[in-house]
């Protein structure tokens, strides 16, 4: 019997651009039987562009989706947590998992939503609204029940950053092991972009509008310069919270600031990226790792804070990325990305994101989710 007649793999999307593309990246690996289940109102969105073959479900998200999923859950060997969300791990509480392997695939609110309220910390926060009495409540239950009994469940932590892993450990009680991959394929920039040139000198700013961006530090680092148009991407996150920043933006470098507060088409979204010399992410975790890879394959000079996780990840990788405290910001936000560091992050992104590389990496996760498997049957 081959491993892919006897194993069963169950893989649970948010509804997400992501998501099609793991999709396509499971499906290289084919000598497994993979499964899918996205949470979505619009089942097309998947359908129209999966091939007939892929054995895909979407289930809406409402009240009785935890249900829907323990039932489907409890059907399989293997599953993937694509994202840990309430409904997911409200259906994981209530599901009998002794024979299964539990695989946690981290997206980055998943994990800092559930630190944010264990650890007190408003670096992670994703809001600037004032929960009521009913919300604070169901955050308690949420995140002090549901998610600290579920992390107990969980056989691997699929985090890119093992900084993640260890903040997980230390704000709750797993038995989890940890290993790195994402889904992010150089590919599907070097087809397209390898003759890619910068040609303005615009700045973006951030990725969302979500507080982790630390927009207001950042303005403060460029407030001196009237020369250069500042763009800011707010189309999704906390209404609120883009508010205020478009308010403050606007004060600081008026005519010139240029918020983005509509979902952009993919080529619009490249149009802008090509005139954007530098981009700064105030964050102190982990967020906007797509955007960033893409703007340093790109030729855009990158500025991260050096808490961030990702500055670490990115510099022994070998890419080049710059602290927004250094001494020189000054100086290094005025000069562009050089010809030769631009090849140089190329040739780095591709050693660590090569679809050969991250398709041998998750290959691995699913040998070791069997492993794990054959050993919970004999114990």
């Amino acid at each position: 019997m081959t491993l892919k007649n006897k194993f069963r793999i169950l893989h649970i999307f948010d509804d997400s651009v992501i998501a099609l593309k793991a999709i396509f990246l499971f499906e290289e690996i084919d000598e497994f039987q993979h499964e899918y289940i996205v949470i979505s109102d619009d089942a097309t969105k998947y359908s129209d562009n999966l091939p007939k073959t892929v054995k895909l479900s979407v289930l809406k998200n409402n009240s009785k989706l935890w249900k829907e999923l323990k039932n489907e859950i409890v059907k399989y060997d293997i599953v993937f947590l694509q994202a840990l969300s309430f409904a997911k791990a409200k259906a994981l509480l209530w599901t009998n998992t002794k024979n299964k392997t539990l695989i946690w695939a981290l997206w980055g609110y998943d994990l800092y939503n559930f630190i944010g309220y264990i650890g007190k910390s408003k670096k992670y926060a994703t809001t600037i609204v004032k929960k009521s009495l009913k919300q604070k409540i169901l955050d308690f239950y949420t995140y002090n029940i549901i998610y600290k009994s579920v992390a107990r469940k969980i056989d691997i932590c699929e985090f890119l950053l093992e900084t993640d892993f260890n903040l997980l450990k230390k704000h709750a009680k797993t038995n989890a092991i940890w290993m790195s991959n994402c889904y992010q394929f150089l590919e599907d920039y070097t087809n397209l972009y390898e003759n890619y040139l910068i040609t303005n000198n615009y700045i973006m700013v951030g990725n969302s509008s979500t507080p982790s961006n630390n927009h207001e530090l950042v303005f403060q680092k460029i407030k001196t310069i009237s020369d250069r148009k500042i763009i800011c991407p707010l189309s999704y996150g906390d209404t609120q919270y883009g508010k205020k920043i478009i308010a403050l933006g606007n004060s600081i470098f008026h005519s010139n600031f240029f918020p983005i507060t509509e979902f952009m088409k993919m080529d619009e979204y490249l149009a802008l990226l090509k005139k954007c010399s530098h981009f700064i992410m105030g964050h102190e975790r982990q967020q906007a790792f797509g955007t960033i890879v893409l703007a340093a394959y790109l030729g855009s000079k990158v500025f991260l804070q050096k808490n961030n996780p990702l500055y670490e990840w990115f510099i022994s990788n070998g890419v080049i990325v710059y602290d927004i405290n250094q001494n020189n910001f000054e100086q290094e936000i005025i000069v562009k990305q050089t010809k030769e560091q631009t090849n140089k992050n190329r040739s780095a992104l591709f050693n660590v994101l090569s679809k050969q590389n991250v398709v041998s990496k998750q290959r691995e996760i699913i040998l070791k989710a069997i492993e794990l498997n054959n050993q919970n049957a004999t114990t």
